[in-house]
């Protein structure tokens, strides 16, 4: 990166890839071809931006595969419901994918809505208990009907502190591993 006349560190390096930055169309030019030098075979735009997950782009999330449709040609289409209904069809698919019972309609409706209510408090939560994203929508489902970030901010009240508002994060954590451990991680 720095041969291509990037300023970047093994810090900034380290803060891409765990998503603390975010990309100008120009960085990741240069990305591009900086891998493509390292691994001597063409990185495309698109290559960057694989797997099934999103992109917070304008404090919308974006499915990648939106983002890799539109880098190939395709409209932009990062707003309204085509977007949105692309995004719970993703997830539901996942849902289904990684449950091995029928999800009752109802259900699925419940954890679609904590999952949009979720963010990185639950990622990194979900990583601390050692649990994967269905698991701990799950649990937070059968807990509080709501996300723990969002139950946490209710139970502290408008005005807490940060403070307060960790005590109760890790009270929040407390309850979810015991019901892992009351559950072996099943519900």
């Amino acid at each position: 990166m720095t041969e291509l006349g990037a300023r970047w560190g093994t810090g900034r390096v380290a803060d891409l890839e765990a998503g603390r930055v975010s990309p100008t169309l120009p960085t990741l030019l240069v990305l591009g071809q900086a891998l493509t030098d390292v691994t001597g075979r063409e990185v495309r735009l698109a290559d960057l931006l694989a797997g099934d997950g999103q992109a917070d782009i304008a404090d919308t999330a974006v499915p990648l595969s939106v983002i890799r449709s539109a880098l190939t040609g395709a409209p932009v289409q990062l707003s309204g419901t085509d977007t949105l209904t692309l995004l719970k069809r993703n997830f539901l698919d996942g849902l289904a994918q990684r449950s091995p019972d029928p999800v009752p309609a109802r259900r699925k409706g419940q954890l679609w809505l904590i999952q949009r209510q979720c963010g990185e408090v639950e990622q990194r939560t979900a990583r601390q208990l050692g649990v994967d994203e269905t698991q701990l929508l799950e649990a937070m489902a059968i807990l509080w009907g709501q996300a723990l970030a969002v139950e946490r901010d209710g139970r502290a009240g408008v005005e807490a502190s940060a403070q307060t508002k960790g005590r109760i994060s890790r009270q929040l954590k407390t309850e979810l591993k015991t019901y892992f451990e009351e559950n072996d991680g099943n519900h």
